[in-house]
C-alpha cells in the first residue's frame, strides 16, 4: 500500500520537477496533499478527517500570501505577512462531531413508529 503511494507521489513530484522520495510515511503524504491542493480549501477538511486538527490548530497562527506590484522592476511579488488581526486559532476535539439535523431526526421517528404500527409492535 505504501508501495503504492510512493509510486504515485513521485509521479507527481516528478510532473512538478521536485526530487522523488526514496520512501514514504504519512507525514509525507499529507504534505504533498497539502502542497497539491495550497489553494483548493481542502486543509481544514483534512484535518479534520485525519483527526489531528486538535493538535495542529492548537493555538494557530496563520499567514497570508500578500500580493505586492514593484513598479520599478514591474513585477508583482508575494510576501508572506502574519494575519491581520494576530488571532489565535484552537480546535476542540468537539468540533469533529456535527449535530444531526433536527429535520432527520423527526423523520427517523416518523419511520420508526410506522414500522412499529405495521408490525403490532406495542410501545
Amino acid at each position: 500500500m505504501l508501495g503504492d503511494a510512493l509510486t504515485v507521489i513521485n509521479m507527481i513530484r516528478n510532473r512538478a520537477g521536485a526530487t522523488p522520495y526514496t520512501s514514504i510515511d504519512i507525514d509525507k503524504i499529507r504534505n504533498e496533499r497539502g502542497m497539491e491542493l495550497a489553494f483548493e480549501n481542502q486543509y481544514y477538511w483534512d484535518l479534520k478527517r485525519w483527526r489531528i486538527a486538535d493538535v495542529v490548530l492548537n493555538n494557530a497562527r496563520f499567514k497570508g500570501l500578500m500580493p505586492y506590484y514593484v513598479f520599478n522592476e514591474n513585477k508583482y511579488i508575494f510576501l508572506s505577512e502574519p494575519e491581520l488581526f494576530q488571532r489565535n486559532y484552537n480546535f476542540d476535539k468537539k468540533f469533529y462531531y456535527e449535530p444531526i439535523p433536527g429535520v432527520n431526526l423527526v423523520k427517523t421517528l416518523i419511520y420508526t413508529l410506522i414500522i412499529l404500527i405495521t408490525k403490532n409492535i406495542k410501545l
